[in-house]
């Protein structure tokens, strides 16, 4: 696999219910993958529901960097 970038995705820029704090970061080939972790994430940990709103949300914090 070549990787031609980052992308990353910092929680702390997402409203939380405990605070807690968590970085993902993958190739970008691999960004689905991490925006679905962020998705479990704010549904296990922060109670969100589960929406097509939530994923869009967690994909405007999505940072691309080389």
């Amino acid at each position: 696999m070549t990787v031609k970038g980052w992308a990353t995705i910092d929680s702390s820029k997402f409203p939380s219910n405990d605070n807690s704090k968590a970085i993902l970061s993958a190739p970008i080939e691999l960004i689905d993958k991490i925006i679905d972790l962020a998705v479990n994430h704010a549904c296990q940990i922060d109670r969100e529901q589960d929406s097509e709103s939530l994923k869009n949300q967690i994909k405007n914090l999505v940072d691309y960097h080389e």
